[in-house]
């Protein structure tokens, strides 16, 4: 019985998991620009039952909506949500003024410079084959959101909303660009028992901590993993490391992520490791260059003045998150103390002194258990960034 309720906020957890999951409808829509069809994902039901990042990516258990419902006309490139594309098949029509017009109001110039060509395929992407009846059909989902920021830029949209984009095509890198299977094999009954006992052990101590977020008590679990790993007996030395790993990877935390190499290099054979290392790179490279973009948007919005109120506090912190998350810890100290300057909003003060905590530490690992040891007396975090 006491094993079980160890157990038990595991097992609620996958019971609210399944029940509560995201559910997405199709329909069948047409590309405004070129009239090709095209199939759209309409959300029926979502959840935020996974918690919040601390660069304020709202986790659903489930599928993810935003990386599920933006669109991509595989003849022209034009991307949008489902709300983007018509319902009914239109031919062009001309308005009294001798422009084309739609329901969507693109203008004569936007639509040329989209049938032109202007809308690339991400760079990412630039080696990867694609058909020539669909040059930008199949594009994964951070392809998508590559797609719609440009879209939406074209429009004309403010630097904030492409901004907005940008950081949700690096959410979706974190969350559906997994090169490598870190975990190795599957474990065996016996380690498989060992982990579970572990996970449950750990997520106690998380609610000891008084974190009530589940993200952030993933990241406690995947900590407590990686600084447990040498301690860990025989096999379960890279059972641990593995497992913890991979938490950091689908969380974004890349400095701890690529601080666990060393063990994790003794985890696969030695012909294997180097090629793996490299796709962990590239895929962790992959999603900094898109919170690249998401800052450099963020930062032109700020210095342009057009964010007010409470927003200016909480992208002026999550421009110093985006900074900690791409290695430049300078950058981010001084947006996190300007971040403190300014008036923000209820449970953001912990975050900003906790991710404050992390920067200038010589293991990103420690530096977790360290800075997110303290009791946190909550869940924190604001609503969540991103187009509904």
């Amino acid at each position: 019985m006491r094993q079980l309720r160890r157990f038990l906020p595991l097992l609620l957890l996958l019971v609210c998991s399944v029940a509560l999951a995201t559910t997405l409808s199709s329909d069948q829509r047409y590309c405004p620009v070129c009239g090709e069809s095209i199939a759209v994902q309409l959300p029926m039901s979502t959840n935020d039952m996974g918690g919040q990042d601390r660069d304020l990516l709202q986790r659903a258990h489930g599928a993810q909506v935003f990386m599920e419902v933006v669109a991509t006309c595989g003849q022209c490139g034009f991307t949008g949500w489902p709300a983007d594309f018509s319902e009914t098949k239109r031919s062009k029509r001309r308005g009294g003024s001798g422009e084309e017009a739609d329901a969507l109001a693109l203008t004569k110039d936007q639509r040329q410079a989209i049938e032109g060509g202007a809308l690339l395929r991400p760079e990412a992407l630039s080696d990867v084959p694609f058909r020539a009846e669909a040059p930008y059909g199949d594009l994964p989902s951070w392809g998508r959101l590559d797609m719609l920021a440009q879209t939406v830029a074209l429009r004309g949209g403010e630097q904030d909303r492409v901004a907005d984009i940008y950081l949700q095509a690096s959410w979706a890198v974190r969350m559906g660009y997994h090169p490598v299977h870190l975990r190795g094999a599957d474990p065996s009954e016996a380690q498989r028992d060992w982990l579970f006992g572990r996970l449950a052990e750990f997520t106690e101590q998380a609610t000891d901590l008084q974190m009530t977020n589940p993200a952030d008590v993933e990241v406690w679990v995947a900590v407590r993993l990686l600084t447990g790993a040498e301690q860990a007996p025989g096999d379960l030395r890279c059972l641990s490391a593995a497992y913890g790993a991979s938490l950091m990877r689908s969380h974004g935390e890349h400095d701890a992520l690529l601080a666990s190499f060393d063990v994790l290099g003794e985890c696969f054979p030695a012909a294997e490791w180097p090629g793996k290392a490299q796709a962990i790179r590239e895929s962790v490279a992959l999603e900094r260059r898109y919170q690249g973009l998401a800052r450099d948007g963020f930062v032109a919005a700020l210095e342009a003045g057009d964010l007010t109120g409470e927003k200016v506090a909480i992208t002026t912190y999550l421009v110093g998150e985006l900074e900690r998350r791409m290695g430049e810890h300078d950058a981010a100290l001084a947006h996190f103390d300007h971040a403190l300057t300014l008036t923000v909003p209820d449970g953001l003060d912990p975050w900003i002194e906790q991710q404050r905590c992390l920067l200038g530490q010589d293991d990103p690992v420690l530096a977790l258990l360290l800075c997110r040891g303290r009791a946190s007396g909550g869940n924190g975090g604001v609503a969540p960034a991103g187009e509904p």
